[in-house]
């Protein structure tokens, strides 16, 4: 979708009103310290320190006025389509490489929901730009945006080439136990979501629990069983490719 007549500078701003229930996640995110509830996945202060390379928006909906986590609490998240050439078939956040004319990490957020899914920025509330997560396998440094949605619509699917489904997901649906695993290949080991018959893990999988914990959402203690991710991988609906040791 071409973006040049949207405006993608908008920053997380005092103005915007905090829903209440995300008000904990957003202190987190904006004091830096999202890593330290998933610190199994940090890879040190070295790289997350330097200049996020990417941007992805998490962006949530949900009751604004709700002093904790509403029954119609929601997060966006996409399919990559399993012909791309990177992170093909994976689900994932809205988002993708910061270019040199984006103004900042989250222009670029914005700029990239735009283009895959069709949310123009006047519809985000910028909440809070969290410290970086690793794509572990690249050493990638990625910047998570915190955004609301104020007034949330089904999209339709406006770049195919691009995202080929669009998952509005229920935060109770992240918390169940029954949607919840522990994926394990070789020495990898990271949380995992089913979500719609795909299998959500990697670097989105390891925002999300953070997010989850960060928000006071997840219960204390909570361990998901170990599934084999190979195999978990082959009967979802992602349609990745074969994990290559």
């Amino acid at each position: 979708m071409e973006a040049q007549q949207h405006d993608f500078t908008s920053k997380p701003a005092a103005a915007h009103r905090v829903p209440p229930w995300l008000a904990p996640l957003v202190t987190v995110a904006n004091n830096g310290k999202l890593h330290t509830y998933f610190p199994e996945w940090d890879l040190g202060a070295a790289l997350r320190e330097l200049p996020a390379r990417a941007a992805v928006l998490a962006l949530f909906h949900g009751d604004p006025t709700a002093t904790t986590l509403p029954d119609d609490a929601q997060i966006l998240l996409t399919h990559r389509p399993p012909h791309m050439r990177a992170h093909a078939g994976q689900v994932s956040f809205p988002g993708g490489r910061i270019d040199p004319t984006d103004a900042h990490v989250t222009a670029a957020a914005l700029r990239e929901a735009f283009e895959e899914v069709g949310i123009v920025p006047t519809e985000i509330q910028p909440l809070a730009v969290a410290d970086n997560f690793p794509v572990r396998s690249a050493r990638y440094p990625v910047a998570p945006v915190i955004g609301f949605w104020q007034q949330p619509r089904r999209l339709p699917i406006v770049n195919g080439d691009e995202t080929d489904a669009i998952l509005h997901t229920p935060i109770a649906q992240l918390l169940d136990p029954d949607s919840r695993v522990t994926v394990r290949w070789n020495s990898f080991t990271g949380p995992g979501f089913y979500v719609e018959g795909y299998l959500v893990w990697g670097f989105t999988a390891a925002v999300l629990q953070a997010m989850l914990r960060a928000g006071g959402f997840e219960a204390p203690g909570f361990r998901a069983p170990e599934v084999d991710l190979s195999a978990a991988l082959a009967a979802s609906g992602n349609n990745e490719r074969p994990l290559q040791d």
